[in-house]
């Protein structure tokens, strides 16, 4: 995969944290930002697929497909953010819930 430069303003603050937390990992700051946006770009197609598949625009299988991991992985995922409990048959529990919180 071939990296591209990309050029955006930030907050003071919070470049001074970036920079710190690259000194603290003795990496550089763009070792960090990479790191950052990585982890920011699965959050946000997390909730995204969360979203969609509670309001019916993904299956399971969709969804995980989406997020490049498997249906049990997905399942975890909705138990931890309390979106689903163990109690709870998958389908019922999501369907009962009429309004979809907000991500």
């Amino acid at each position: 995969m071939r990296d591209v430069v990309v050029s955006v303003r930030i907050p003071e603050e919070i470049d001074k944290e970036i920079r710190r937390m690259a000194k603290q990992a003795r990496v550089s700051k763009s070792a960090i930002l990479r790191e950052i946006l990585e982890l920011g770009l699965y959050e946000k197609k997390l909730r995204q697929a969360i979203k969609w598949y509670i309001r019916g625009r993904f299956s399971l299988d969709d969804a995980a497909d989406y997020l490049g991991i498997s249906i049990f992985e997905f399942i975890d995922i909705m138990k931890e953010r309390h979106l689903l409990t163990d109690g709870e048959k998958f389908e019922e529990g999501l369907k009962a819930r009429e309004n979809p919180p907000e991500l």
